[in-house]
């Protein structure tokens, strides 16, 4: 098939050609019309014709519709009875269809789809921003910036990290619990008596008793670190330093 042909043709732009009216005029500007042949109205029924009978349909001169139930019916040919019925995700659809379609063009291009149920990307992935549910997925920079965070904060809550030994004699009353908030460990140093003690606790119900430390015939003195949030006390103390 081919557009209309002749020498009253209108210009449609591009090489395409249409029809043009006949126009006539005794004061000139007269116009011929295209004239429409036998050849080219038959190449049209034979095209339209050609879709019909592929699709089993016979001719009916009453019928309007039959090309579009042609078309219609090739689709359902070409794809084939695909049970949709158990497919609830666009991504599911495309697959189902993936394996009934005998087009190669479309086949290939649903091939470009990653399936919700998985599969293997061939090229990087970009997300659109950080995860905000502990489902989401995450970029590396995510996760870089996560990991050197911590390893700061790490860093910065070590033991003696910006710490003094200060002398806490004055603020510490024997046999009274205290607890670790400052967010980061402490280390304590006791000096006391032969009668002197010191414990810790992790819920401030439960001591241990310190059993570290060096005795000597004056006293005994006591050295042991306090984690956060647990708490530390002891007896009458000659001298009681913290490293905080």
């Amino acid at each position: 098939m081919d557009r209309i042909t002749g020498t009253a043709v209108a210009d449609l732009g591009g090489g395409k050609r249409g029809f043009q009216d006949e126009i006539l005029s005794t004061g000139g500007g007269s116009q011929e019309g295209t004239v429409v042949t036998a050849q080219w109205l038959t190449s049209v029924q034979e095209e339209i014709m050609a879709v019909i009978e592929a699709a089993g349909l016979e001719p009916d001169v009453g019928s309007w519709t039959q090309l579009r139930k042609a078309i219609s019916t090739l689709i359902a040919t070409a794809v084939g009875a695909v049970d949709l019925s158990g497919y609830t995700t666009d991504e599911a659809l495309a697959a189902a269809l993936a394996s009934y379609v005998t087009n190669p063009t479309l086949t290939a291009a649903l091939a470009n789809y990653l399936s919700r149920a998985g599969g293997t990307m061939t090229g990087p992935l970009t997300l659109d921003s950080d995860p905000a549910g502990d489902l989401h997925a995450a970029t590396k920079r995510y996760v870089d910036d996560a990991l050197a965070l911590a390893t700061t904060n790490a860093v910065s809550a070590g033991l003696g990290v910006g710490q003094t030994w200060q002398d806490m004699k004055s603020m510490r009353t024997s046999g009274t619990a205290y607890q670790n908030t400052l967010g980061k460990p402490i280390m304590v140093y006791i000096f006391a008596n032969n009668t002197g003690y010191a414990s810790i606790s992790s819920d401030g119900v439960t001591y241990e008793p310190i059993g570290g430390g060096l005795s000597s015939e004056n006293g005994k003195r006591a050295y042991f670190i306090v984690p956060v949030g647990h708490y530390y006390r002891a007896g009458a103390a000659n001298s009681w330093l913290e490293l905080r």
